[in-house]
């Protein structure tokens, strides 16, 4: 199936339709010292609130990879193909990407952006309301998830010993995913969103460069929509009309 044939990594793109609409109010956020928060005052944490979305939606099973890339843009670093896309700011995606996108597929009636941020958490909770989406937390151990993010600081304490460290992103679908066979949802890449505060951009789901602190399911970072760095990049969402 999908995790197992390059082409869905690379030369085509699959999404999964996310049923929202049905599943009325849920609460977005998350409490104060939860687990996978980050301490910078770069950092947003949203007070846990109800909220609901009234549209279903699709978003990438996958984040947006070099070979994607290659295929709308003509450009891309080489060998990586099924790797995140990175060094993407906020601002090119819209006339870039989206808009070239949006142009081949103009006979379906949807529109390819970035998620909201409404989108992203229930996407990315599929239902649970922990600091993971496998209903624990975004530490490794057996049977609880595989993110890839650093552990060499120790944050998650005793908890993480014998957890494997990767030096670099990971090509995408090689960890568990969550129960909408999302993948990726928790660290390797944070992932941009449409909304901005503060004058900065929305940013979700944690980077290889951290140490799971910034990965949890509620948690915010910001950063400048000129912003280019070796671990921000994003995953394609669609409105459903």
């Amino acid at each position: 199936g999908v995790t197992n044939n390059p082409a869905y990594k690379s030369t085509h793109l699959v999404m999964r339709k996310i049923p929202a609409a049905a599943a009325g109010e849920w609460t977005m956020g998350a409490p104060a010292g939860e687990k996978g928060q980050y301490t910078e005052d770069w950092a947003v944490y949203e007070e846990k609130h109800q909220v609901q979305l009234t549209q279903d939606f699709y978003i990438g099973v996958f984040e947006w990879t070099e070979g994607q890339h290659q295929a709308v843009r003509g450009n891309n670093r080489p060998d990586n193909f099924e790797h995140p896309r990175y060094f993407e700011a906020w601002k090119d995606m819209p006339t870039g990407s989206f808009k070239l996108l949006n142009q081949k597929f103009a006979g379906l009636d949807m529109t390819f952006g970035y998620p909201t941020e409404t989108q992203w958490e229930f996407a990315c909770r599929g239902r649970t309301s922990t600091d993971a989406y496998n209903g624990v937390t975004v530490q490794y151990t057996v049977n609880t998830i595989a993110a890839n993010y650093q552990t060499q600081h120790a944050y998650y304490g005793a908890q993480d010993v014998g957890r494997p460290n990767y030096a670099n992103t990971l090509p995408v679908g090689a960890l568990q995913p969550n129960c909408w066979n999302l993948y990726d949802m928790h660290a390797n890449i944070r992932e941009w969103c449409v909304e901005e505060v503060d004058g900065k951009h929305v940013t979700r789901s944690g980077r290889y460069t951290m140490s799971g602190e910034d990965a949890g399911s509620g948690v915010v970072v910001l950063a400048n929509e000129t912003e280019e760095q070796n671990y921000s990049g994003m995953r394609l969402a669609c409105a459903i009309p």
